[in-house]
């Protein structure tokens, strides 16, 4: 289980890195930074927990999808979400994961 304050996302991960690897959660955590003073502001502050990366299935994405459609959101103005907090996700990504072990960067 996530912490309450984690974040989740569906990303494709390059072959060369490994979901879940020290160099990926790191190289993840430089480009969010980089590109977003506010989330390198509350990373640095302890607002913001350190980043998980938590492999999941393939098709993933498509069930998240089917998902939303089934809860009512409109095909023509879906948009996958590309962060976000745990607790608005009633997306139950917990059944894709394919690991039982995390990483972190503190």
């Amino acid at each position: 289980m996530l912490s309450k304050n984690a974040i989740v996302s569906l990303w494709n991960v390059p072959r060369r890195l490994t979901v879940g690897s020290q160099q990926t959660i790191e190289s993840v955590e430089r480009h969010l930074m980089d590109g977003n003073v506010e989330y390198a502001a509350k990373r640095a502050s302890g607002r913001l927990q350190p980043l998980e990366l938590l492999p999941v299935r393939s098709g993933t994405g498509d069930a998240y999808k089917q998902h939303c459609l089934q809860e009512g959101q409109r095909e023509g103005q879906f948009k996958l979400i590309a962060l976000q907090y745990q607790a608005d996700c009633p997306f139950p990504f917990a059944e894709f994961r394919t690991d039982l072990t995390t990483h972190s960067v503190d």
